[in-house]
């Protein structure tokens, strides 16, 4: 929850072997299991997630990875492109001809056939000026399941020629498709499900499903290392009656960084409108050559009907720098709803459900599915109580974050790889984290205060 959000988007695991040897060094293989793909990108890029048509993006119908390099002025991405059933392969590939080969401008050079993870492939490449320079882009058309294909785009300054094309071999080499048309099919009756779920939420009602605060203590490997207060109420908004969640809390890494997190995330009785505000205060390490660094992240979301409005600023004093427009559709559940989530799917049908979220970490629109297991024995503070297990996953590939509620639907625990998100009471909390948790408000205090004077 809040600064542990319950889900893992794209992580790292190892891969096995290499045919080709890429001109610069590869990194670790990211396996998306929200798209179903795993790659080795190369070893200094990031990690980006785009949702679809965002503005800004050149037009068309994908959700999009990418993996720039800056350091080279290199690009990585991966696309999911929706096709018709059955349509051939090399509709596909004229239509990323059209869609990016065209709209930048570029000149089309090859298009052959290749097999990828022993499926069928076209691959393309084009030259070009663009953005005042001349670039060399790389791409191929993968056959995935009947009606979704990924492409691969590299791309980089011409001069780079050679070693963009011995690493583009290198990164096919390790690329997987993950999803099948079986898969694809489960996934679309959970968003079947979780369309006709909504409504019976907003006739039940959520302030009926409010509990009391809630105290949870938050571990890493087994040793403490931090803790979130969450309180829910109802709450009026700009004329709109609904509920607000507020969650805040305290991260003391073991290298001596410290987090502050505050959400407060506000959704309306008929889901129409909500408002959530993210807000992460990182103090830094301390050195010899400096004092503590001090940042501020916020983001926040605006929801008016099936739009919403996303901004992001990072810094000392951040303002809006970077703001972006989701259409959403009828399986998108908010921010407030989703830690609400678990108190209507108890006890009840056992259907996975999946629904449309934003990803804050990600900044994008994501699938989240959440399978209802049924009734384990868990241990609690040193005591053995009965929860009900739910398994909150990216899409249908990657490993679930798994939670246990009891019978009113409240969080008792939440597992995600090695992080433990545990229920407790405040006098648990007082005693782990008074004493830090001053020093740090005070440490806060005066860095918020020099940051604004600056």
């Amino acid at each position: 929850m809040g600064g542990f959000a319950i889900f893992l988007s794209i992580f790292s695991v190892a891969w096995l072997g290499q045919a080709s040897q890429p001109a610069v060094p590869l990194g670790p293989t990211c396996l998306d299991g929200e798209m179903g793909f795993a790659i080795r990108p190369p070893a200094d890029a990031k990690v980006v997630r785009h949702g679809p048509d965002e503005p800004g993006q050149r037009p068309a119908l994908f959700q999009l990875v990418s993996f720039p390099v800056p350091q080279r002025g290199w690009a990585l991405a991966v696309q999911v492109m929706r096709t018709p059933p059955g349509e051939p392969i090399a509709d596909a590939a004229e239509r990323i001809v059209e869609r990016t080969v065209k709209h930048l401008g570029l000149t089309l050079l090859d298009r052959r056939p290749q097999q990828v993870d022993g499926r069928e492939a076209i691959r393309l490449s084009a030259r070009g000026p663009f953005g005042g320079t001349e670039i060399y882009l790389l791409s191929a058309v993968v056959v995935a399941t009947e009606t979704k294909r990924f492409v691969v785009e590299f791309s980089g300054p011409a001069a780079d020629v050679a070693k963009l094309g011995d690493t583009f071999e290198a990164i096919l080499d390790s690329f997987r498709v993950l999803i099948t048309s079986s898969d694809e099919v489960a996934l679309r009756r959970a968003s079947q499900a979780a369309v006709r779920l909504l409504p019976s939420i907003v006739a039940q009602g959520m302030a009926d499903q409010l509990v009391p605060t809630s105290y949870y203590r938050l571990l890493s490997d087994g040793k403490d290392m931090g803790y979130m207060v969450v309180s829910e109420r109802v709450r009026s908004l700009r004329g709109a009656a609904g509920v607000q969640v507020v969650e805040r809390g305290w991260l003391f890494e073991p290298t001596g960084e410290i987090k502050r997190i505050e959400n407060d995330l506000f959704v309306s009785n008929d889901l129409n409108q909500e408002r959530w505000v993210n807000r992460v205060h990182q103090i830094g390490v301390a050195t010899q050559q400096r004092s503590r660094g001090y940042a501020l992240t916020r983001v926040e979301g605006v929801r008016r009907g099936d739009t919403l409005l996303v901004a992001h600023s990072v810094g000392p004093t951040p303002t809006l720098s970077s703001d972006k427009v989701f259409g959403l559709s009828s399986d998108y559940l908010p921010q407030a709803l989703i830690r609400l989530l678990p108190r209507f799917l108890v006890g009840g049908k056992t259907d996975p459900v999946a629904f449309t979220c934003y990803d804050t970490k990600g900044s994008g629109l994501v699938t989240r599915r959440y399978d209802p297991v049924g009734w384990d024995a868990i241990e609690l503070d040193g005591k053995s109580v009965s929860g009900y297990r739910l398994e909150d996953r990216l899409g249908l590939m990657a490993s679930p974050a798994v939670m246990w509620v009891d019978r009113q639907g409240r969080l008792l625990r939440v597992r995600t790889g090695p992080i433990d998100m545990i229920l407790t009471d405040k006098t648990k909390i007082d005693l782990l984290y008074k004493t830090r948790r001053a020093e740090a408000e005070a440490e806060l205090t005066q860095l918020v205060e020099a940051a604004r004077r600056r």
